[in-house]
């Protein structure tokens, strides 16, 4: 057998990716969803790294207590098996809008409440990153296999894309518009 051959087989067997969308609508709705899921994730957690220097406080004290954030990662694997994948990405997102709202509610740049302010950063921060964290774990549930890689490398190309924009809504002088 021959090389062409072989690829002829292949594409005779294996239907393309538009074939594969095409084929089931619930496909591409888990797709839409997942992709503004990895969309919003992705922004927030960039946005947020790009804000600490905007912060009241140190800038390396801030930059530090972000960081901790990645801690969180660690307990993800618990919570998802506490709560289900679905469950833990809502909590995760409610800690995220808790967290934006506290700080866009309670505290402006000169605040005095600095130990405060870096607490819910700490907050918000680990919600983005545990909701970024259940979006890749999601992916398991809602695609079938033939079609799991394709849709990681589809929602990766689209955040990628769009969380750019994230360093220029974070340039403001002010937490408040």
């Amino acid at each position: 057998m021959t090389i062409k051959d072989y690829i002829a087989k292949q594409k005779k067997e294996e239907p393309g990716l538009f074939a594969k969308l095409r084929s089931d609508k619930t496909l591409i709705q888990n797709l839409l969803m997942m992709n503004m899921v990895w969309t919003c994730g992705s922004f927030i957690f960039f946005l947020l790294g790009f804000l600490v220097k905007y912060m009241p406080g140190d800038i390396y004290y801030n930059s530090l207590i972000a960081g901790l954030s990645s801690f969180a990662m660690l307990l993800e694997g618990k919570i998802q098996k506490t709560l289900g994948s679905s469950q833990a990405g809502m909590m995760a997102s409610f800690i995220i809008t808790l967290g934006s709202i506290v700080a866009l509610s309670f505290f402006d740049r000169h605040t005095d409440q600095i130990v405060l302010f870096a607490i819910v950063l700490l907050i918000a921060k680990s919600g983005a990153s545990l909701a970024f964290g259940f979006a890749y774990a999601i992916h398991i549930d809602l695609f079938p296999a033939h079609f799991l890689i394709s849709s990681y490398g589809i929602c990766n190309f689209f955040s990628r894309r769009d969380h750019r924009c994230a360093a220029d809504s974070g340039s403001g002088e002010s937490l408040h518009p």
